[in-house]
C-alpha cells in the first residue's frame, strides 16, 4: 500500500509543478496590470506607450486564456477523489474551513486596510480609519474578495458538485462511465462550441464587467465551468496521463500561430493599436467574436501542451513543490505586498 501511494504521488508531482507555474503567473499578471496592461487592480500606473501597451496586452490576454481555466481544471481533477474518500458532510466541512476562512479574512481584514492604505497614498485621504470605513461601507456593493475570487468560486463549484453527487447517488449514477481521450477533431469542436458560448455570454456580460454581490466576471465563466467539468472527467478517465509529447508540440504550434500571426492582425485591424480595446470586451461585433475564438484556441492549446510537457518532463517532486501548500497565503498577501511596493516606487523622485 505504501509503494502504491508513493507511485501515485510521483505520477501527480507534475500537477504540483504546474500549480507552481500558475501561481507565479498570477503574481506577474497583476504586476502587468499595475504597469499599464488592461484590467482592474488596486493600484495602476499611468498609461504606457503603445508598444509597451501591446506587449503587456499580449501577456495579459495569453495568460487570461488559460491560467485560471487550468486552475479550475486541476480543482475539478481532485474533487471526485476527495469526495469519494470523505463523503458529502466531511467533504463540505473541510472545503468551507479551508476555502471559506481565507475568504472571510480577506473581506473583513485585508481589503478594508489595503483600500485605506491606497486612499492615503494615492488619493490623499486625511481622515481616520473610522471615517474611511464609514465611506467604504456606504459604497460597498458585493463581496470584495480580490484575488480570492477563484477560491470563492472553487468553493461554490464544490458545493454544486456535492449536490450533484447526492442526487446522482439516489439513481446510482454518481460514477460516470470512463470516456476515451478526446480526439483532435473532438477537441476542436469543444473549442468552437466554447468560443460561441463565450461570445454569446459577453453580449450581456463583457470582460471586466463584475456582477454584484459575488463580484465575478461572468465573461470567463463558460471556460471555468467547462474546464472544471473536464477536470472531473479527466480524473475518472485518466485523460491527463501519458499525453504524448508529439501532441503537445502540435498544440504549441497552433498556439504560436494564434499568438504571432493572428493576434497582431486582430489587434491592428480592430482598433486596439489605437488604444480602443472596448469592442473586444463583448457585444455583437467581429472583434468580440474573434477574441473569443482566439482565447479558447490559445487557452485549450496551452493547457493540453503544458499537461503533456509537465507529465513527461517535470513529473518529479522537490523542495520547491512545498510552495503549493501556501498558495492561499500568496493570494492573501500579494495584493497588499505588491501595492505597497508600487506605491513606494511611485513616490521616489
Amino acid at each position: 500500500m505504501t509503494e502504491e501511494k508513493e507511485a501515485v504521488s510521483v505520477r501527480l508531482s507534475y500537477i504540483d509543478n504546474i500549480r507552481i507555474l500558475l501561481t507565479t503567473l498570477v503574481i506577474l499578471f497583476h504586476a502587468a496590470s499595475t504597469y499599464g496592461a488592461p484590467g482592474l487592480w488596486y493600484y495602476k500606473e499611468s498609461q504606457p506607450a503603445i508598444v509597451t501597451f501591446a506587449l503587456f496586452s499580449l501577456f495579459i490576454v495569453t495568460n487570461q486564456a488559460f491560467f485560471m481555466g487550468l486552475f479550475f481544471m486541476i480543482g475539478g481533477f481532485f474533487t471526485p477523489v476527495s469526495y469519494d474518500r470523505k463523503g458529502a458532510a466531511r467533504f463540505l466541512k473541510e472545503r468551507f474551513l479551508r476555502l471559506g476562512i481565507p475568504i472571510v479574512f480577506y473581506i473583513l481584514i485585508i481589503d478594508p486596510f489595503l483600500s485605506f492604505f491606497l486612499r492615503i497614498i494615492v488619493g490623499g485621504f486625511k481622515g481616520s480609519f473610522v471615517e474611511f470605513l464609514r465611506q467604504y461601507l456606504q459604497h460597498y456593493r458585493g463581496l470584495h474578495v480580490g484575488p480570492l475570487w477563484f477560491t470563492q468560486n472553487l468553493l461554490l463549484f464544490a458545493v454544486v458538485y456535492a449536490l450533484y453527487r447526492q442526487i446522482a447517488d439516489l439513481s446510482d449514477k454518481s460514477r460516470p462511465a470512463i470516456l476515451r481521450k478526446p480526439t483532435a477533431k473532438g477537441t476542436v469542436v469543444f473549442i468552437l462550441v466554447l468560443s460561441m458560448v463565450t461570445f454569446i455570454v459577453r453580449m450581456r456580460f463583457p470582460v471586466i464587467h463584475f456582477t454584484d454581490y459575488l463580484n465575478v466576471q461572468l465573461a470567463h465563466f463558460s471556460q471555468y465551468i467547462s474546464l472544471f467539468i473536464v477536470g472531473i472527467i479527466a480524473y475518472r478517465s485518466g485523460w491527463l496521463n501519458d499525453i504524448p509529447l508529439s501532441i503537445a508540440k502540435k498544440w504549441f504550434a497552433v498556439v504560436l500561430f494564434f499568438i504571432v500571426i493572428i493576434f497582431p492582425v486582430m489587434f491592428t485591424l480592430g482598433g486596439a493599436s489605437e488604444g480602443n480595446i472596448q469592442p473586444y470586451m463583448g457585444g455583437f461585433c467581429w472583434q468580440a467574436f474573434c477574441y473569443a475564438v482566439w482565447e479558447q484556441f490559445v487557452g485549450v492549446g496551452i493547457i493540453i501542451g503544458l499537461s503533456s510537457l509537465f507529465y513527461n518532463k517535470f513529473n518529479h517532486s522537490g523542495q520547491i513543490v512545498q510552495i503549493t501548500r501556501f498558495e492561499l497565503l500568496y493570494s492573501l498577501y500579494h495584493p497588499s505586498g505588491s501595492s505597497r511596493i508600487d506605491c513606494n516606487r511611485n513616490k521616489e523622485p
